[in-house]
């Protein structure tokens, strides 16, 4: 048998992005409404969360879904009530909001963005993670995706670059927060 070396460290690792997201927590910001949501696979990946904070890192772009009780101060509900408890809500945002927002991503008011949310484990808290600038962009009319421009140039990033680089570790009170393997998620529901 005739062996063959090879390395992957220039190959690229394809993004998360050229895949399905079905099953996966996303965030969609509406300038144009002025709504922020989550969908249904966020709500079950923090099962008890009816309520969070929604914390913002203007320096990484990040943007984070920390649950919280309904009496924390800046509470948003996220869950809807009623008849269908387990449907996430459509939160209106103020103007403000929605400014900043644009401006900080230079973002247009005219499209909607998705962004696909990692569950982040730490020693007392989990969270929903977003990478503001790996959003996807729809036209609010027709629809249609235009995809980022990062995506245009290439698969994704260098397997070594990819290794060497995690895309999240966060201090937060004393608690280190990083991002759950897909291998640990499943795991931990068989």
């Amino acid at each position: 048998m005739i062996q063959q070396t090879f390395s992957l460290s220039r190959d690229e690792i394809v993004r998360g992005e050229y895949f399905s997201h079905k099953n996966e927590p996303t965030l969609t910001f509406n300038p144009a409404r002025n709504l922020i949501y989550i969908n249904a696979v966020s709500l079950r990946r923090l099962p008890d969360m009816d309520y969070a904070l929604i914390v913002i890192s203007p320096i990484e772009k990040r943007l984070s879904i920390y649950p919280c009780g309904m009496n924390e101060r800046d509470a948003v509900r996220l869950r809807s009530g009623g008849i269908n408890p387990d449907k996430p809500r459509q939160v209106r945002c103020c103007n403000d909001f929605s400014e900043k927002m644009l401006s900080l991503m230079q973002w247009s008011r005219e499209y909607r963005y998705r962004m696909i949310g990692y569950v982040a484990k730490g020693n007392r808290d989990t969270i929903i993670v977003f990478d503001l600038s790996s959003s996807e962009v729809f036209a609010s009319q027709c629809g249609s995706l235009d995809a980022p421009a990062r995506l245009q140039e290439g698969f994704g990033a260098v397997f070594d670059e990819h290794r060497n680089n995690p895309p999240m570790r966060t201090m937060m009170q004393d608690t280190v927060i990083t991002l759950a393997e897909m291998g640990d998620s499943q795991n931990d529901n068989h």
